[in-house]
C-alpha cells in the first residue's frame, strides 16, 4: 500500500510563491495585471504556509493570516465586495486560518484550527454548502460541525467552479453542488447546496475535481476512482460514458489532479500518467503531456507520460501540464499562448520540459485555466 496522499502544498516548511502565465485579473499577486511567460516571486515574503491558486488565489501564512489576489467576482476574495485586486489583501484580521481552496473560478472555501469550514463567492448551484444558492462577499461558516480538519495534514478538500469536495478526517467523502451529470458522486443528477456524504465508506484521502462536472478520489487502498462527465474520456475507464456513482480506474495510485476536462495522476511507483481531453481549439499544445496534440488526440484510459518513475508532483490546468521530480526538478507541458509553461516563450508543448534548475517544492494545487504556482525550496 502507498502513502497516503499529501494535503495541499507543504506541511512543515515556509515559503515564498512563485507564479507565472496569464495575469488578466491580477491572479500572479504581483501588483499589476501583466502576463508573465517566466516564474516571479509574489511579493518579497516567504512565510507562507498553505496556498491555492486560481483565477483568484489565497494563502495562509505562518502567523494564521489569510491573504487573498486575482478575481473578485462574486465576492470572491472575501472583502465585502466584488473588486479585483492584483496584490494579496488579508481576508479580515484573524489569525486562525489553516487552509484555503480557491477553486475554479469564484469561489473559495477555508478551514480554521477549531475544525470550521468557511465559504464566500458564487454559489449559483449552491456549492458554497450553505443551504442556498446565494452568493457571498464574506466569510460565512458552512453548517456548525468542527470535523473539517483542524491542520494541513488532515485537510483535503477542493472548491471547482459550481462543485465543492472534502475528505474529513475520518475518511469520509463529501460533496456539494452542481450535479447535472452525476459529478458529485451520489448515484443520480440531483444538485445538493449542503454538504452529502458520497456512500458510507471511511478509507478516502483525497478529491479532486477536473472543471466543473468531473470528480476523482483516491483511497488508502491506493485506489482511483473518477465519477461524472466522461465526453472526453476524462473517466479513465476506457469509455466516454457519465456515471453518477464512482467508477475504479485501473492500478495503484497516490495522487490525482484534475483540471479542464483532464485529469493526470500518480502511481505508487513513482510514475506519471494522464488522460482525458488534450487539445484546446486556441493552442493545440497537447495537454495530457504524452507527445502528442489537435482534434482526435483524447485519451480515455490513462496514458504514461514518458518512462521515468522518479515523479513527486503534478498538476494540470485548462491548458497546460506540470509535474515536480523527487530531485525538484519541474517539468511543463501543453498550451503556452500566456507563457503558463514558464519556459520564457508562448510556445506550446506537447512533451515535458524542463524549467529553471533544482530548486522547486510543490505546486499550488489550483494550476486552473492558463497559468501555473509553485514554491521554491
Amino acid at each position: 500500500m502507498g502513502a497516503a496522499a499529501s494535503a495541499i502544498g507543504p506541511t512543515t516548511t515556509e515559503f515564498a510563491i512563485w507564479n507565472w502565465g496569464l495575469n488578466n485579473k491580477g491572479q500572479l499577486g504581483v501588483g499589476d495585471t501583466t502576463t508573465r511567460s517566466s516564474p516571479v516571486q509574489m511579493g518579497d515574503k516567504s512565510d507562507w504556509v498553505f496556498w491555492d491558486s486560481g483565477i483568484q488565489a489565497g494563502a495562509v501564512n505562518a502567523a494564521g493570516e489569510l491573504w487573498m489576489w486575482g478575481q473578485g467576482t462574486a465576492g470572491a476574495l472575501g472583502q465585502g465586495n466584488t473588486t479585483d485586486y492584483s496584490s494579496p489583501v488579508q481576508v479580515g484580521s484573524l489569525t486562525d486560518w489553516v487552509a484555503v481552496s480557491t477553486g475554479y473560478i469564484n469561489q473559495t472555501h477555508a478551514t480554521k484550527t477549531d475544525g470550521t469550514l468557511w465559504a464566500w463567492g458564487s454559489n449559483d448551484s449552491g456549492q458554497l454548502g450553505l443551504g442556498d444558492t446565494t452568493d457571498r462577499s464574506s466569510p460565512v461558516q458552512v453548517g456548525s460541525l468542527t470535523d473539517w480538519g483542524d491542520t494541513i495534514a488532515t485537510i483535503n478538500f477542493q472548491s471547482s467552479q459550481s462543485v465543492t469536495g472534502a475528505v474529513k478526517p475520518d475518511g469520509t467523502l463529501w460533496m456539494w453542488g452542481d450535479n447535472g451529470d452525476g459529478q458529485l458522486g451520489l448515484g443520480d443528477t440531483t444538485s445538493r447546496c449542503s454538504p452529502t456524504q458520497v456512500g458510507s465508506d471511511t478509507d478516502w484521502t483525497m478529491v479532486s475535481i477536473a472543471g466543473h462536472d468531473t470528480s476523482s478520489g483516491i483511497k488508502n487502498t491506493d485506489e482511483l476512482y473518477t465519477w461524472g462527465k466522461g465526453n472526453y474520456g476524462q473517466i479513465g475507464n476506457g469509455t466516454d460514458g457519465e456515471y453518477s456513482s464512482p467508477v475504479q480506474v485501473a492500478g495503484a495510485w497516490s495522487k490525482v489532479a484534475g483540471g479542464g476536462r483532464s485529469f493526470i495522476a500518480l502511481r505508487t511507483n513513482g510514475a506519471l500518467f494522464a488522460w482525458g481531453r488534450n487539445y484546446q481549439s486556441w493552442d493545440p499544445g497537447g495537454i495530457l503531456g504524452i507527445g502528442t496534440s489537435g482534434s482526435g488526440t483524447n485519451e480515455c484510459s490513462p496514458v504514461q507520460i514518458g518512462s521515468l518513475t522518479d515523479w513527486a508532483d503534478c498538476v494540470i490546468g485548462q491548458g497546460p501540464g506540470g509535474a515536480i521530480n523527487t530531485s525538484s526538478e519541474l517539468f511543463t507541458w501543453g498550451a503556452n499562448g500566456d507563457g503558463a509553461l514558464g519556459n520564457g516563450t508562448t510556445t506550446g508543448s506537447s512533451s515535458p520540459a524542463q524549467v529553471g534548475s533544482t530548486e522547486w517544492g510543490t505546486f499550488g494545487r489550483g494550476t486552473t485555466r492558463i497559468h501555473m504556482s509553485a514554491y521554491k525550496l
